[in-house]
Order: structure tokens, then sequence, then C-alpha cells
């Protein structure tokens, strides 16, 4: 089933890629009917008030390559809910991985690309984000219990103790290639990308001066082809862009998983388990363009970026069967950022 679905995204890229290399540039005539707009991420040596049309004709292109650079501000929507911590008299939930809230930080992303001379661009865009952390505790003198203490063997530190403290941390690394049409209002895109998506949750217990550290990290590298559009209109010096992708990918997962009692003394779990499985990536974005000169522009948007079935720290204590966690990897996990953008755009 794998392989079924990998060859008919790998055929459908291909003849998106073969349709855009074949693809001719379009003549003066066919702009003569349209609108000033310029669609994709091409520019001409037009006056900037005339958009890319100048007396019913196509002006000469002036600029092949551009590189953009911008502020990505990141937030992820909460982790799947998994009790941590609750009371030991009564069973109270007191925290949840569900609560944390990682709010906004910010990651660089970096878009260059080239248009060949069928007016198709070749367009390399990279971002990243390391350490998203969001942090949760519950504090309760000889009160505080972590509800999978018992089916772990965690008994010592983690049940009736004076704290819990939860820390989760995500990274995210992209790297994508593609082929872009420029020349058309409504613009197709197919390349290939390759992610890491890194998730840690680390689970400590202070008890009576002791302190016990349980860490759960998984490691995703997914890698596959995409394909999506890119549509834009330029009023004078304003512009509005609105670009989708949707992938399919192979992730080859894997999660480690140490669980320590009696003040770090005891490892009462130390394993590794790893697979691969099939996985969805999509991004959505928009943005709005101010161009002061022919060749700086300013943008602004919004993005939106999910990934399904990866693993995720959280998903590997099992509600289930607690006393298998950690022991079979769940790559079940959804991951979703989003978040406003700023940067500028060069042209040459």
């Amino acid at each position: 089933m794998k392989c079924a679905r990998l060859l008919i995204t790998l055929a459908t890229l291909t003849a998106l890629v073969g349709s855009a290399l074949a693809q001719e540039p379009m003549a003066p005539e066919m702009f003569n009917a349209l609108p000033p707009m310029a669609a994709g991420p091409v520019y001409s040596d037009c006056p900037p008030d005339v958009g890319q049309w100048s007396g019913g004709q196509a002006c000469q292109r002036t600029s092949r390559g551009y590189l953009s650079a911008d502020w990505f501000g990141v937030h992820r929507k909460g982790a799947a809910p998994r009790p941590i911590a609750q009371t030991t008299v009564g069973g109270v939930r007191m925290l949840d991985t569900a609560d944390l809230n990682f709010g906004v930080e910010s990651a660089p992303r970096i878009i260059a690309g080239y248009v060949l001379p069928n007016d198709v661009a070749i367009e390399g865009t990279f971002f990243y984000k390391d350490d998203l952390d969001a942090v949760g505790d519950a504090t309760a003198v000889n009160n505080v219990t972590f509800p999978f203490a018992a089916p772990l063997g965690l008994v010592d530190d983690y049940v009736a103790a004076d704290n819990i403290n939860l820390r989760l941390a995500t990274g995210i690394h992209s790297y994508e290639l593609n082929l872009v049409e420029t020349t058309r209002i409504f613009n197709f895109i197919a390349g290939f990308r390759y992610m890491e998506v890194r998730d840690n949750m680390t689970i400590t217990a202070t008890d009576a001066g002791d302190v016990s550290t349980s860490t759960v990290g998984t490691y995703n590298h997914l890698w596959g082809g995409q394909i999506g559009f890119r549509s834009g209109y330029n009023w004078e010096l304003l512009g509005v862009e609105v670009t989708g992708k949707a992938g399919y990918y192979i992730n080859d997962g894997q999660a480690t998983t140490l669980l320590r009692d009696n003040n770090n003394a005891t490892t009462v779990r130390n394993v590794r388990v790893a697979g691969q499985n099939d996985a969805f990536a999509g991004e959505l974005s928009a943005k709005l363009s101010y161009r002061p000169l022919p060749y700086l522009s300013i943008q602004g948007g919004y993005q939106c970026f999910w990934i399904t079935e990866t693993a995720l720290a959280p998903d590997q204590l099992n509600t289930v069967n607690p006393a298998i966690s950690g022991t079979a990897l769940n790559a079940h996990g959804d991951m979703f950022y989003h978040g406003p953008s700023v940067g500028a755009e060069l042209r040459w």
C-alpha cells in the first residue's frame, strides 16, 4: 500500500513537472486582454504605477532571481491530552499535557528562486524552529501523584510527591525544492520536501528533597513529494498572494523513553522504538506586499502548517494500557503550527 501511494504521488509530480518545464512563455497578444496584475514571484521593468502591462503590451522582464527573508511567529496548538498530575487523595486532576500554552516564538524563513527562460521558477524554501517550549506545575505537599506511576513502577518520588513539573519542547526543520509557474493567474507548484520534527517531554517529581526526572523524546524524519498553487494580484504598489501546498511523506519515526525514580538512582525503563508510516503535511499562507522600489518588496501575512501521523512525546503514554507506555511507537499524532510573518523580498 505504501509503495502504491508513493508511485501515484511520484507519477502526479512527474506529470506536473513535465507540463511546467514544457510550458512556453505567454505571447504578448495574450496579455492585452488581461487587467494589470503580476502573478507569482516575477516582476518586469514597467513603471511601478502601471503593473506588468504598459500601453497594452507586455513589458520586458528585467529580473530572474529573487530572495525573500521573513520572521515567522510560530504558535503550536496544545498537545494531545494526557494526565500528568493528580491529587493522591481523591484523584483530582491537577495537570494535563493539554493545559500547556506554547505562546508565540520567532522562527526565520528563507525563500530563494530563479526564473528559467520558459518562465518557470526553481525555488527553495527553508525554515526552522528549535525549542518551542511550554511548562506546567502541580504543587501540594505529599499530595501530588503521577497517574501512570504505579503501572510503570515509579513508586517512590512520583507517588505522594510535593511537586510534579511538566515541560514540553518542540522543534521543526523544513527543506523544500519546487518548480513554480510564474505567468498564470493560478500557478501550479510541484516539488519535494524533507522535514525533521522533534518532540520532547520531561516530567520531574520532587519529594522530600529527592528529585527524579523522566523523559520521552520522539524524532520524525519525513520525506516525500508535494503539489500546490500560488495565486496573486497587484494594485500598482500593493499586492496580495495566496499559496497552498499538500504532500505525501514517508515518516521514519522513533521514540526514546527514560524513566528514573528514587532521586534518579533507579532506572525503571530505558527503551528505544522505531518504525515507518505514511504521513501528510499541508501548508496555507496569505500575504500582502508593498513595493516602494522595483527590486524591493515589504511583506506581511499569516500562515498555517500542519503534519499528521507523526510520533509525539505525550502520545507515547498509553492511556489504555499504561504499563506498556514507551514500548511501542505511537505515530498517529497531529502537529499544527500557525502565526503571523513579516519580511522583505529582493529581486535582481
